[in-house]
């Protein structure tokens, strides 16, 4: 039975021992060895193979005076799959819906989780899409054409800053000084004491002159990887292989190296070690075949010396038990020419590479590339061309034999000029020509092209290069488009969740990790300050690419139908549509055309504003309306009471001139009142009843009581 023992048992353990330089540097080693290993063969013979059709270089079959001929059937279907893939990537419908749920708690937050999402997505858009090495769209033009021919294509996100150093003369209190000098930002050279109390500081200021978000491809070669890697983010060895220059790692040690350590250590090691590509560590081949010429000539040799010397620089990412604690732990190594120049613990906890496959392998990491469904159909089509092609040079040119020593200039012969003379015994020269071309053999090589578009799904039709389309309905062509898209649309959806999806967060993360300066972004038609501070939290990433990923005029007219069925719907039964649902709509529309819907559609908060605005327009009017009507009514009354008047006639007249006389002698009797008593009251009464009588009477008799 699982019961306490009775008496306590002491285990003694022992502290944990941290792996030493060596220890991580053997591991290592043995890594990335094994990963080179396993790239160069398996991963690269086929990877090869798929280049050197894109690029239509020779089989290696050829026979000297035959047909050379080579089907670039690759090329041109990849190139024509491209712009529909860019287009969905590129365009100002962005196909990722972000939300950014932040642990900021200032009053000036005033952004959603969604809202804050589109801002930072619109940074990373902007930061990618102004670099000047490397733009947004030529990064995912390199990354898309390299997935569809190699199977996997790989890029790298980093974070570039930099400070310049400004001088600065200032005068402040004891206070201000204080401050100045608990500012890491800031040095003081020189402080000196005014007559009037107050403290003259000179010094100088950090300020940032580059903050951004900076991405680039990594050639396919380069990217190497642990032969039982699943995904890009597991906890197996990956990392880049690739030549630099010693000044290169020189200028690294020289920004990042601090007055305690160095950033990289052994550098005199590495500068003293020869440029040896012999080893394991050579992944250059592949390189070189795909340059298709010797591209380390320049690399090695006696004038490769000092600072351009060429080394094999490493950065490999991989999970080890750093400090014995039973528990893995992520850590970046740089090895240079086999020789490990720094290791650290991952700063930002994940790999900064993404990855791209057009094809999932399932289990696999190495995706199955588009060219796989092309490279056998383009062989065929080369073999069966080149045939054709030598039959139509020896049904042409003909085949001869001459019997031997028949004194003959074959030279002249076989150039075959119109006109020219031979010399020659005809029975000792004779022609055995083939068999012309059958024209039924051209069936053939269309029955290759519809195998390929079928595979491919890109067809004549969404090419534009079909002639025939002319005679056939709208109806069909479309249909026709919209099923040859289907396998395009699945690879856009694939890129969308298995890799950009994993880009973009990956990037987000390390605009929380090293943003350092506030930036200004557009976000429902308003500017706002997005600071580092209101970017720090939860990421949460949704693909939006709709039910189908088809991009361009398509989606547009599916688009249009939709309105017309909800517009239609709406005029039956209102409420259906709200203008908030109409105004989404008509930015959606904007969207998939491929133009920036604030553009041409109100914003968010434009459209509220503007409704707001007519609600107040409407309650006026209403309010308007309702003064109308009383006034009507009051009108309406006031008509009655005039009647009422007109018939009694000088009667009623009568009585408004008395009641005036009342009023206008009751005000002099207020102001007489201390003069006069009694009799002043009598002679005034009198006087009223005088003016009473003398007033004309042409209506009803007036009665006692009126008077």
């Amino acid at each position: 039975m699982n019961t306490r023992p009775d008496r306590e048992i002491k285990i003694e353990t022992e502290e944990p021992q941290e792996l030493s330089w060596e220890d991580i540097e053997s591991e290592v080693r043995a890594e990335l060895d094994a990963a080179i290993k396993f790239q160069k063969e398996v991963i690269a013979p086929s990877r090869m193979e798929n280049w050197d059709r894109y690029y239509g270089r020779p089989l290696g079959n050829e026979i000297k005076g035959r047909s050379q001929y080579m089907s670039r059937d690759m090329l041109e279907t990849i190139e024509w799959i491209l712009p529909n893939l860019i287009h969905l990537f590129t365009a100002a419908d962005f196909k990722f819906k972000v939300k950014i749920f932040s642990e900021y708690q200032g009053q000036d937050m005033t952004l959603t989780p969604l809202q804050l999402g589109q801002a930072i997505m619109k940074q990373i858009y902007t930061d990618l899409s102004t670099d000047e090495e490397a733009g947004l769209f030529t990064v995912f033009y390199t990354w898309f054409k390299d997935a569809l021919v190699s199977g996997s294509a790989f890029t790298k996100l980093f974070w570039e800053d930099d400070f310049t150093l400004e001088e600065f003369t200032s005068i402040v209190d004891e206070m201000g000084l204080d401050e100045l000098a608990a500012t890491p930002e800031i040095t003081i050279k020189q402080s000196r004491l005014l007559p009037t109390g107050q403290i003259e500081v000179q010094g100088e200021f950090e300020r940032i002159s580059k903050d951004q978000l900076v991405c680039a491809n990594v050639p396919h070669w380069e990217f190497v990887f642990e032969e039982h890697t699943k995904s890009i983010n597991d906890d197996t060895g990956k990392g880049i292989v690739t030549v630099v220059t010693v000044d290169y790692l020189r200028r690294i040690n020289k920004a990042l190296s601090t007055e305690e350590e160095p950033y990289f250590f052994n550098l005199e090691v590495v500068e003293g070690l020869g440029t040896d590509y012999t080893s394991i560590h050579n992944v250059d081949d592949e390189m070189k075949r795909y340059y298709d010429w010797e591209v380390l000539n320049d690399y090695v040799g006696a004038e490769a010396k000092g600072p351009k010397k060429r080394v094999q620089f490493t950065e490999w990412h991989t999970r080890l038990d750093i400090n014995n604690d039973g528990f893995l732990e992520d850590i970046k190594v740089f090895v240079a020419n086999g020789v490990m120049v720094r290791w650290e613990i991952n700063p930002v906890n994940f790999i900064p590479f993404s990855k791209l496959s057009p094809i999932i392998d399932c289990y696999h990491f190495q995706g199955i590339a588009y060219a796989d469904l092309i490279i056998e159909l383009q062989n065929l089509k080369t073999v069966l061309m080149r045939k054709m092609l030598d039959n139509f040079d020896l049904t042409n040119s003909g085949r001869w034999f001459v019997k031997p020593g028949v004194d003959l200039d074959v030279k002249r012969f076989l150039e075959n000029i119109p006109g020219d003379v031979f010399r020659a015994d005809p029975e000792k020269v004779s022609n055995m020509a083939p068999r012309g071309f059958d024209r039924s053999n051209l069936s053939l090589l269309e029955y290759v092209e519809t195998i390929k578009e079928n595979r491919t799904g890109s067809t004549r039709y969404n090419q534009g290069t079909d002639a025939g389309t002319l005679n056939q309905t709208a109806h069909g062509v479309q249909t026709i488009m919209t099923a040859s898209l289907k396998r395009i649309e699945l690879i856009g959806r694939l890129f969308a969740e298995g890799g950009l999806k994993d880009f973009f967060k990956k990037a987000i993360l390390l605009y929380q990790d090293n943003l350092k300066a506030p930036f200004v972004v557009e976000v429902d038609g308003t500017d706002v300050q997005i600071s580092p501070e209101m970017i720090q939290g939860r990421i949460e990433i949704l693909t939006d690419m709709g039910t189908e990923a088809q991009a361009g005029q398509a989606e547009s007219q599916r688009l249009l139908q939709l309105s017309a069925v909800l517009m239609d719907l709406n005029s039956k039964y209102p409420g259906i549509i709200t203008p908030e649902k109409a105004r989404s709509l008509a930015a959606k529309f904007t969207s998939t055309m491929g133009y920036e819907a604030t553009t041409y559609v109100s914003s968010t908060q434009e459209f509220q504003q503007a409704q707001q605005k007519q609600e107040e327009i409407r309650q006026q009017m209403q309010d308007m309306q309702m003064q109308l009507e009383r006034a009507k009514m009051q009108l309406e009354k006031e008509g009655v009471a005039v009647d009422k008047i007109s018939a009694l006639g000088d009667l009623a007249l009568g009585q408004e001139k008395i009641k005036a006389s009342i009023l206008m002698k009751n005000a002099e009797i207020e102001q007489r009142r201390i003069e006069s008593s009694t009799n002043l009251k009598k002679d005034l009464f009198k006087e009223i009843f005088q003016t009473a009588s003398q007033i004309p009477l042409s209506g009803a008799a007036m009665r006692p009581q009126d008077s």
